[in-house]
């Protein structure tokens, strides 16, 4: 073999080992970019979960915090409806004709006087309408109930919009329109509210 022929197979031999390393490199290139893109899909998908997971979280917490308040919306509209039916309530009360105001104020003092000897506490209102005529009334009828019939009416008046406070010594018995319709709607606003809610 000639000088020639040996070159020539070392250039054949050494072009085709240049060949097998640029395929090789070129395979090893290729798995590295499809295992790269396989890598950032995979990556992606895991971030647009967590995205997707997150943005859902984010959402519920939103509903969650805009339906409490509704719901804080809705029972202080219920509170002020039911405050507006007592007022209503304590209102029609004292706007009752004369006569069947003090046939009410007449009751209380009867249900709530313990001795008959009470002095008798009322708004500047019911003063005025209060005259010997009622208290004589109201303490025949404490004696007909076995009681001292000695009522007598304060000379101050209280800051009530209606019904009595009795006062005997240092005790005091608040028969107020304000408590008895507070202890009314203690009692009933239950059932107020499912009648103007149902």
């Amino acid at each position: 073999m000639s000088l020639e022929n040996i070159l020539s197979e070392i250039l054949k031999e050494g072009e085709e080992e240049k060949l097998n390393i640029i395929r090789d490199a070129r395979e090893k290139a290729d798995n590295i970019l499809a295992k790269a893109k396989r890598e950032i899909e995979e990556y992606k998908e895991s971030e647009e979960e967590k995205i997707k997971k997150e943005s859902q979280a984010v959402k519920e917490r939103i509903i969650t915090a805009f339906e409490l308040e509704r719901e804080k919306e809705l029972l202080k509209t219920k509170k002020e409806l039911l405050d507006g039916v007592f007022q209503g309530v304590l209102e029609k009360i004292v706007s009752l004709p004369k006569e069947e105001y003090l046939a009410f104020l007449a009751g209380l003092i009867l249900e709530y006087a313990q001795t008959g000897r009470e002095l008798l506490y009322l708004s500047d209102r019911d003063k005025n309408l209060v005259d010997k005529a009622f208290l004589d009334d109201v303490n025949k009828k404490l004696k007909e109930k076995g009681k001292a019939g000695n009522v007598k009416l304060a000379e101050e008046s209280v800051p009530i919009s209606g019904g009595v406070i009795l006062g005997a010594e240092k005790i005091r018995i608040n028969a107020s329109l304000e408590l008895i319709l507070e202890d009314a709607r203690e009692k009933w606003e239950k059932e107020v509210g499912q009648i103007l809610f149902s």
